[in-house]
Protein backbone atom coordinates (compact mmCIF):
# COMPACT_ATOMS: atom_id res chain seq x y z
CA UNK A 1 0.00 0.00 0.00
CA UNK A 2 1.35 3.34 -0.87
CA UNK A 3 1.92 5.61 1.86
CA UNK A 4 1.50 10.12 1.67
CA UNK A 5 5.80 9.64 1.18
CA UNK A 6 5.78 7.53 -1.64
CA UNK A 7 3.11 9.75 -3.42
CA UNK A 8 4.91 12.62 -2.54
CA UNK A 9 8.23 11.27 -4.10
CA UNK A 10 6.89 10.35 -7.43
CA UNK A 11 4.99 13.95 -7.64
CA UNK A 12 8.44 15.98 -6.84
CA UNK A 13 10.33 12.87 -9.05
CA UNK A 14 7.74 14.05 -11.80
CA UNK A 15 8.05 17.63 -11.21
CA UNK A 16 11.11 17.46 -11.65
CA UNK A 17 11.50 15.68 -14.89
CA UNK A 18 9.20 17.96 -16.42
CA UNK A 19 10.85 21.04 -14.73
CA UNK A 20 14.25 19.39 -16.63
CA UNK A 21 12.64 19.06 -19.93
CA UNK A 22 11.10 22.69 -20.05
CA UNK A 23 14.42 23.92 -19.10
CA UNK A 24 16.12 22.21 -21.78
CA UNK A 25 13.82 23.42 -24.17
CA UNK A 26 14.03 26.76 -23.16
CA UNK A 27 17.68 26.96 -23.20
CA UNK A 28 17.60 24.83 -26.38
CA UNK A 29 14.82 27.52 -28.06
CA UNK A 30 17.18 30.58 -26.15
CA UNK A 31 20.90 29.02 -28.21
CA UNK A 32 19.20 28.72 -31.13
CA UNK A 33 18.14 32.26 -31.47
CA UNK A 34 21.29 33.95 -30.28
CA UNK A 35 23.11 31.58 -32.53
CA UNK A 36 21.74 32.67 -35.64
CA UNK A 37 21.13 36.41 -34.32
CA UNK A 38 25.38 36.91 -33.57
CA UNK A 39 25.92 34.78 -36.66
CA UNK A 40 23.96 37.20 -38.72
CA UNK A 41 26.33 40.38 -36.70
CA UNK A 42 29.49 38.52 -37.00
CA UNK A 43 29.70 38.28 -33.74
CA UNK A 44 31.67 34.91 -32.42
CA UNK A 45 28.73 32.90 -29.69
CA UNK A 46 31.33 30.86 -29.02
CA UNK A 47 33.43 33.46 -27.71
CA UNK A 48 30.42 34.96 -25.32
CA UNK A 49 29.70 34.33 -22.20
CA UNK A 50 26.49 34.18 -21.93
CA UNK A 51 24.21 33.31 -18.86
CA UNK A 52 21.78 30.37 -19.21
CA UNK A 53 19.12 33.15 -18.55
CA UNK A 54 19.93 34.95 -21.36
CA UNK A 55 18.94 32.07 -23.47
CA UNK A 56 16.41 31.54 -21.19
CA UNK A 57 14.69 35.20 -21.58
CA UNK A 58 14.60 34.96 -25.93
CA UNK A 59 13.28 31.85 -25.94
CA UNK A 60 9.64 32.66 -24.59
CA UNK A 61 8.04 33.88 -27.89
CA UNK A 62 9.17 31.00 -30.25
CA UNK A 63 8.13 28.75 -27.39
CA UNK A 64 4.84 30.20 -27.16
CA UNK A 65 4.03 30.75 -30.64
CA UNK A 66 4.65 26.65 -31.13
CA UNK A 67 2.83 26.09 -28.02
CA UNK A 68 -0.23 28.48 -29.72
CA UNK A 69 0.07 26.48 -32.71
CA UNK A 70 -0.13 23.01 -31.18
CA UNK A 71 -3.12 23.83 -29.22
CA UNK A 72 -5.32 25.08 -32.38
CA UNK A 73 -4.50 22.49 -34.07
CA UNK A 74 -4.48 19.41 -32.24
CA UNK A 75 -7.86 21.20 -30.29
CA UNK A 76 -9.81 21.75 -33.48
CA UNK A 77 -8.50 18.63 -35.70
CA UNK A 78 -8.06 15.86 -33.40
CA UNK A 79 -11.41 14.32 -34.14
CA UNK A 80 -11.84 12.26 -37.72
CA UNK A 81 -12.33 14.78 -40.70
CA UNK A 82 -16.09 14.95 -41.80
CA UNK A 83 -15.35 16.87 -44.54
CA UNK A 84 -11.95 18.04 -46.44
CA UNK A 85 -12.22 21.76 -45.05
CA UNK A 86 -11.97 19.87 -41.72
CA UNK A 87 -8.76 17.63 -43.38
CA UNK A 88 -7.40 20.58 -44.38
CA UNK A 89 -7.10 22.18 -40.63
CA UNK A 90 -6.06 18.47 -39.68
CA UNK A 91 -2.77 18.96 -41.64
CA UNK A 92 -2.35 22.64 -41.05
CA UNK A 93 0.85 22.23 -38.57
CA UNK A 94 2.29 20.25 -40.67
CA UNK A 95 2.26 22.36 -44.03
CA UNK A 96 3.85 25.22 -41.80
CA UNK A 97 6.31 23.17 -39.85
CA UNK A 98 7.64 22.50 -44.41
CA UNK A 99 7.36 26.08 -44.96
CA UNK A 100 9.60 27.03 -42.28
CA UNK A 101 12.26 24.16 -42.91
CA UNK A 102 12.35 25.07 -46.25
CA UNK A 103 12.88 28.67 -45.56
CA UNK A 104 15.01 28.00 -42.89
CA UNK A 105 17.27 25.89 -45.68
CA UNK A 106 16.90 28.60 -48.12
CA UNK A 107 18.53 31.19 -45.23
CA UNK A 108 21.53 28.84 -44.34
CA UNK A 109 22.77 27.93 -48.32
CA UNK A 110 21.62 31.51 -49.64
CA UNK A 111 22.55 30.93 -53.35
CA UNK A 112 20.49 31.73 -56.29
CA UNK A 113 21.59 29.01 -58.00
CA UNK A 114 19.53 27.01 -55.35
CA UNK A 115 16.13 29.11 -55.97
CA UNK A 116 14.63 26.68 -58.33
CA UNK A 117 14.80 24.27 -55.52
CA UNK A 118 13.48 25.85 -53.08
CA UNK A 119 10.49 26.88 -55.60
CA UNK A 120 9.55 23.07 -55.80
CA UNK A 121 9.97 21.75 -52.76
CA UNK A 122 7.26 25.01 -51.96
CA UNK A 123 5.17 23.41 -55.05
CA UNK A 124 5.59 19.79 -53.71
CA UNK A 125 4.42 20.81 -50.00
CA UNK A 126 1.67 22.34 -51.52
CA UNK A 127 1.34 19.05 -53.61
CA UNK A 128 0.80 17.40 -50.73
CA UNK A 129 -0.87 19.65 -48.17
CA UNK A 130 -4.00 19.87 -51.01
CA UNK A 131 -3.86 16.13 -51.85
CA UNK A 132 -3.99 14.50 -48.40
CA UNK A 133 -6.65 17.36 -47.73
CA UNK A 134 -8.71 16.37 -50.82
CA UNK A 135 -8.79 12.63 -49.35
CA UNK A 136 -9.82 13.32 -46.59
CA UNK A 137 -6.91 12.51 -44.81
CA UNK A 138 -5.89 14.09 -41.35
CA UNK A 139 -2.38 14.15 -40.20
CA UNK A 140 -3.86 15.41 -36.43
CA UNK A 141 -6.41 12.57 -36.36
CA UNK A 142 -3.55 10.31 -37.30
CA UNK A 143 -1.24 10.89 -35.34
CA UNK A 144 -3.85 10.59 -31.89
CA UNK A 145 -4.29 6.65 -33.49
CA UNK A 146 -0.80 6.33 -33.89
CA UNK A 147 1.43 3.95 -31.95
CA UNK A 148 3.35 5.61 -28.84
CA UNK A 149 6.87 5.33 -31.28
CA UNK A 150 5.51 7.89 -33.79
CA UNK A 151 4.22 9.80 -31.02
CA UNK A 152 7.55 10.78 -29.68
CA UNK A 153 9.21 11.24 -33.31
CA UNK A 154 6.58 13.97 -33.81
CA UNK A 155 7.94 15.75 -29.77
CA UNK A 156 11.71 15.12 -31.34
CA UNK A 157 10.06 16.56 -34.91
CA UNK A 158 8.19 19.78 -32.86
CA UNK A 159 11.47 19.84 -31.29
CA UNK A 160 13.54 20.65 -34.66
CA UNK A 161 10.83 23.06 -35.43
CA UNK A 162 10.92 24.76 -32.58
CA UNK A 163 15.32 25.37 -33.35
CA UNK A 164 14.26 26.47 -36.85
CA UNK A 165 11.54 28.79 -35.14
CA UNK A 166 13.86 30.22 -32.99
CA UNK A 167 16.57 30.85 -35.72
CA UNK A 168 14.11 32.48 -38.16
CA UNK A 169 13.22 35.15 -35.19
CA UNK A 170 16.84 35.28 -34.41
CA UNK A 171 18.14 35.93 -37.86
CA UNK A 172 15.58 38.82 -38.67
CA UNK A 173 16.12 40.79 -34.96
CA UNK A 174 19.41 40.55 -36.28
CA UNK A 175 18.10 41.88 -39.68
CA UNK A 176 16.09 44.31 -38.15
CA UNK A 177 19.29 46.05 -36.30
CA UNK A 178 21.28 45.74 -39.54
CA UNK A 179 18.44 46.88 -41.63
CA UNK A 180 17.59 49.97 -39.11
CA UNK A 181 14.07 49.11 -38.59
CA UNK A 182 11.98 49.21 -35.63
CA UNK A 183 12.80 50.46 -32.30
CA UNK A 184 16.59 50.87 -31.82
CA UNK A 185 19.34 51.90 -29.48
CA UNK A 186 22.02 54.46 -30.50
CA UNK A 187 25.51 54.90 -28.63
CA UNK A 188 27.81 57.31 -28.67
CA UNK A 189 31.11 57.33 -27.22
CA UNK A 190 33.46 60.10 -25.37
CA UNK A 191 36.61 57.55 -25.19
CA UNK A 192 39.99 58.57 -22.97
CA UNK A 193 42.13 59.12 -25.16
CA UNK A 194 40.71 62.38 -27.27
CA UNK A 195 43.28 61.70 -30.43
CA UNK A 196 41.29 58.50 -31.24
CA UNK A 197 38.95 59.91 -34.29
CA UNK A 198 37.63 57.08 -35.16
CA UNK A 199 35.03 56.38 -32.28
CA UNK A 200 35.32 59.90 -30.77
CA UNK A 201 31.74 61.47 -30.75
CA UNK A 202 30.51 59.10 -33.45
CA UNK A 203 26.86 57.78 -33.17
CA UNK A 204 26.97 53.39 -33.78
CA UNK A 205 24.06 51.28 -33.59
CA UNK A 206 24.06 49.09 -30.06
CA UNK A 207 24.15 45.72 -29.85
CA UNK A 208 25.28 45.28 -26.32
CA UNK A 209 28.03 45.23 -23.52
CA UNK A 210 29.24 41.85 -21.92
CA UNK A 211 32.21 41.69 -20.00
CA UNK A 212 33.79 44.78 -19.79
CA UNK A 213 32.90 45.50 -23.76
CA UNK A 214 30.53 47.36 -26.23
CA UNK A 215 29.61 45.54 -28.97
CA UNK A 216 28.74 47.65 -31.60
CA UNK A 217 27.41 48.17 -35.56
CA UNK A 218 28.63 51.13 -37.90
CA UNK A 219 26.09 53.65 -38.71
CA UNK A 220 26.02 54.30 -42.60
CA UNK A 221 23.50 55.90 -44.67
CA UNK A 222 24.13 53.43 -47.29
CA UNK A 223 23.13 49.46 -45.37
CA UNK A 224 25.83 46.56 -46.07
CA UNK A 225 24.97 42.85 -46.12
CA UNK A 226 27.95 42.35 -43.20
CA UNK A 227 28.50 45.62 -41.55
CA UNK A 228 31.24 46.42 -40.09
CA UNK A 229 30.88 45.13 -35.71
CA UNK A 230 33.44 46.80 -33.16
CA UNK A 231 34.43 45.62 -30.13
CA UNK A 232 35.23 48.23 -27.94
CA UNK A 233 36.91 47.79 -24.38
CA UNK A 234 35.04 50.00 -21.70
CA UNK A 235 38.56 50.59 -20.12
CA UNK A 236 39.11 53.41 -23.03
CA UNK A 237 35.41 54.69 -22.26
CA UNK A 238 35.58 58.03 -20.63
CA UNK A 239 32.00 58.19 -20.86
CA UNK A 240 28.60 56.51 -23.64
CA UNK A 241 25.72 58.40 -24.04
CA UNK A 242 22.57 56.10 -25.33
CA UNK A 243 18.99 57.25 -26.77
CA UNK A 244 16.20 54.82 -27.97
CA UNK A 245 15.64 55.66 -31.77
CA UNK A 246 12.18 54.52 -33.81
CA UNK A 247 12.58 54.13 -37.51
Amino acid sequence: MKTDFDNLKKYLGESAIFLAIVTACLYISGYSFYASYFYRLSVPLKFLNLQIIDYMSVSFLPISFLIILLLIFFGLWSHEPKNRLEALGGNLFLFVAAILTIYEGKSIINDETFLFIYIILIIVCILIFVIMSYMKISFAYNLFKSPLSFKLSFLIFCLSLLIILSSILGDSAAENLIQVKGDQLEIQFFLKDNTDTQFQNKTFKFVMQLEDRYYVLEKNDTVHDYPKLYIIPTDQVAMATVHRVNN
